[in-house]
Formats: C-alpha cells, structure tokens, sequence
C-alpha cells in the first residue's frame, strides 16, 4: 500500500474528475482544452473513457497535458482510494507478486499438455510481461513468450495464473499452404476437445461458427458458461490444432459476423 499527498498533483488529479470551469478560477489557467495525445504502456497504446486536457497558465506560455489520474492508475492495477481528512490518496497495488506462481513454468505445463511441446530447452525472449486492460486484452495479463527459427510460441494469463491465450505463430505459413474444408476444421477442433476433455476444465460447449484468419488457419468458435467463448485455431499447413483463447462471448460473436453461421452439437 502506497500513500500519497494530494497537493504536489491537485491540479491534474481535479482536471480529471471535475469540470474544467472550476479549476480555471481556483487555480489560474489561462487555457484549457481537450488533447489528442495518447498514452503508452509497454509499448501498448492505453485507451482511456477520460480525456487528456492541455493547459496554458498564466504567466506560462508552455502548454501542460494532465492526464485522469485515477483511470490510469486503475488500469494499471492500482485500487485508488480518496482519503477527505487529510486530502491524500492511498495506493494499493494489486498486481500479484512473482512468488505466488512461475508464469514461465505455468506456460511450458500448457504448451506440454495441450499441444504435446516441450518448450523447456528454448530460450524465452519474454519470462513475464505485464499487460494492462486494453482493446487487446478483457483484463490486466502477464505474457510469455519463446521463439526459434521456426515459430513464436505465446502464453497470456491472468493475474491469478488462468492461462487464456495460448498459441504458436510459424514464420513460414504464408508459403506452401494447403487448404482444407471447414469441416475438417471443425472434426480438428471437435477432437481436440474430446482428446484433452476441455468439457471438464471449461463447461459445456457450444458450437457458435467460424472466422477464416487466412489462409493458413480457422478458428472453430464455441460458446462457455459464463458469457465467455472459446477460440481453437485450428492450421491449415498442419492439419493440427495451434493453439486457443478464451474471450468475451461477444468478441466470439464478432469474430464470426463475416463467416458462416452453422449451428451444430453440444458438447457436455
């Protein structure tokens, strides 16, 4: 838990949660306006509900950008806690330490269970990245990630371990690829399902359709309990599974707003 004082950061923290009118009288703005800038995080563009504001002051010709202070801190896994009595704002970092589990070792039980790769005498070029809510990503994730002259091999998780994306992306699949039908994409995934009993880790699925990612590959798309679907990519060059990725059932319906809708079984 971090404790900080209000007053170094007054201006900024109030140009994000009250009305810029009020601050202009109480702390002599010349100027104010809405900024296009946009904020970075690992490389990462961190989309914001609020607006940056740009502010001139008096006796200052340089414009200053503020930034929503709690909505950033939130979205870097703060909880941010407003303490009237003594005008300050309490901290407290909810980002799990690296001791409560190995995202390394948590992602080569994956690779090793799912898609029978033993990735443990590669080098990983990432061991553990954080990365915060976004566009890409329904919640804060840490990230693996191994290469070789072949592949890149990822492993996204969520902050209690819950690996929910997880795959491999061959450098040479846009060379020599072979098509396949879309039911014998389906047949792949249906049999990736039973081999690895994926009814017993996630609940029933339900076949929901299929989004074409190019020629290379298919995601087969099933709806989860719990308003979740489940992505299997299914490699065309390979015939094989390459991995899968749990995502809002939305994003799932989305996926397949251009592909064919089919219904079929349900498995469990």
């Amino acid at each position: 838990m971090k404790k900080f004082n209000l007053k170094p950061f007054a201006i900024g923290f109030f140009l994000g949660t009250l009305g810029i009118t009020s601050v202009f009288a109480a702390s002599g703005l010349k100027s104010a306006r809405l900024s296009t800038a946009k904020i970075f995080y690992n490389d990462k563009e961190m989309k914001l509900t609020n607006p940056l504001i740009s502010v001139i002051k008096d006796n200052d010709p340089n414009a200053h950008t503020y930034m929503p202070l709690r909505e950033i801190l939130e979205n870097l896994s703060f909880d941010v806690v407003w303490n009237s009595k003594d005008s300050s704002i309490t901290l407290v970092d909810k980002t799990p330490a690296k001791a409560e589990f190995d995202p390394k070792t948590n992602a080569l039980d994956f690779f090793k269970k799912y898609l029978k790769i033993d990735l443990s005498g590669k080098d990983s070029i990432i061991d553990y990245e954080y990365y915060p809510k976004s566009d890409l990503y329904y919640t804060n994730m840490l990230g693996v990630k191994w290469e070789d002259e072949d592949a890149h091999y990822y492993a996204n998780m969520e902050l209690d371990g819950d690996i929910v994306d997880f795959g491999i992306y061959y450098l040479d699949d846009t060379t020599d690829i072979k098509l396949i039908e879309l039911e014998e994409a389906k047949n792949i995934a249906n049999k990736f399902i039973t081999d690895n009993n994926l009814v017993k880790t996630y609940g029933k699925l339900t076949y929901l359709g299929e989004c074409t990612i190019g020629p290379e590959g298919t995601d087969i798309i099933y709806s989860l309990d719990g308003n979740k679907s489940l992505k299997i990519y299914v490699n065309s060059s390979r015939e094989s599974v390459i991995g899968f990725s749990i995502v809002s059932l939305q994003d799932g319906k989305d996926s397949i707003e251009n592909g064919n809708y089919r219904e079929t079984g349900v498995f469990g």
